[in-house]
């Protein structure tokens, strides 16, 4: 079961309610609509009922464009809220908008985003990547090209099947790849796998979109980016066919210890040519950059988190609110720690790596290592 994740708008309003913000106490819902009237100059709603220059010197927050204006003043009459400067575009009625005080949305942003960096180390996400396939005569794979960056590699897996085909194709183009006319290809379906490991267009792995077993072609599901020629060494396997499951290796390498950029391997598995890799790493989280930006890390830890480096920002601003803001950064902090220890995340076991062979030994089968 995936981890629960929050939204920046979720953390956002969570801070803003936590704050008791006079907005967020008065609206439940934590928004409210624009009317029809709106326009690039104003904001109307409606529901807005309180008097003039309530809402002056807040933060209007409107979805379209996730725009954020100083309010100037606001007309009871009208319910209009005056921004500092005109909006673009215009808000909608098909638009929310929210409003703060204390801190701009864009400051609370940025408070949830290094609260959401600084919760990495307690709440990392645990990935799991299987598109390096093994390739002929390399031992040495980047990590760069990884849809998410390690921070600290965990385990490597080999994948290990009983049911593939391999052979060195006759040719191709971005939308197939033409395998020799000896090659059956009747009991072959959309649930395979095919990779290049030797050759032209090595490296490439696609999922198998049809075949023409009349014309000996595979057509991968999306379009190679190098296209296979009489070079090109392939693999077809089934991955719902499998003798012995992954074998994890106790062999490997990196670069470095966190943020790994190279994963070596001490030996070429012949055997496995083709094949997946499995890699299980941790990573930090990414900032969140949108009001859709999702993140793992819990939505308690990050609002006492952020919330107490909203206040520690306010702490010089006046004399009067010092020791008030200071002690509301130091509790929030306390929480976030308190929280962190009570409800750490469990990270999958790390694979102790052993030095001083070149050979795999595999934990299920015994005995047989792998270059034979």
């Amino acid at each position: 079961m995936a981890e629960p994740v929050s939204t920046r708008q979720q953390l956002r309003r969570a801070i803003a309610r936590q704050a008791r913000m006079t907005f967020f106490r008065r609206y439940q819902a934590g928004q409210l609509t624009p009317d029809t009237t709106s326009s690039t100059a104003e904001l109307i709603c409606s529901s807005l009922v309180q008097e003039d220059h309530f809402w002056q010197n807040g933060y209007v927050y409107v979805s379209a464009g996730e725009q954020e204006r100083r309010i100037a003043d606001f007309e009871a009459s009208r319910k209009a809220i005056i921004p500092e400067y005109a909006f673009s575009p215009a808000p909608a009625d098909s638009d929310f908008f929210e409003i703060f005080e204390i801190w701009p949305p864009s400051f609370i942003h940025d408070a949830i985003n290094q609260a959401n960096r600084e919760g990495g180390q307690y709440y990392p996400d645990v990935v799991v990547d299987e598109t390096i396939v093994l390739e002929e005569d390399k031992l040495e794979y980047a990590l760069s090209g990884l849809a998410k960056q390690p921070l600290d590699l965990l385990q490597v897996w080999i994948e290990n099947t009983g049911e593939s085909k391999t052979g060195t194709a006759d040719g191709g183009d971005s939308t197939y790849i033409q395998l020799e006319t000896t090659q059956s290809l009747a009991d072959v379906t959309a649930d395979w796998w095919l990779s290049i490991y030797g050759g032209t267009g090595k490296g490439q792995l696609r999922q198998v979109g049809s075949v023409n077993d009349g014309l000996h072609r595979v057509l991968p599901s999306s379009a190679f980016a190098t296209n296979p020629d009489s070079t090109s060494k392939y693999r077809l396997w089934d991955p719902t066919v499998q003798e012995e499951g992954w074998d994890d290796l106790s062999y490997f390498g990196t670069d470095v210890d966190e943020y790994p950029t190279e994963l070596w391997l001490r030996s070429n598995y012949f055997s496995r040519r083709g094949l997946r890799v499995r890699l299980v790493y941790t990573h930090v989280p990414d900032d969140l950059s949108a009001d859709s930006s999702e993140t793992e890390v819990p939505l308690q830890y990050i609002m006492y988190k952020a919330l107490s480096i909203l206040h520690d920002q306010v702490v010089g601003d006046n004399r009067a609110d010092r020791q008030k803001h200071n002690d509301l950064a130091e509790g929030y902090d306390r929480l976030a720690r308190d929280y962190s220890s009570r409800m750490r995340r469990y990270i999958p076991a790390r694979t102790v790596r052993m030095e001083g062979t070149t050979h795999t030994v595999w934990p299920s089968s015994p005995g047989n290592p792998m270059d034979w």
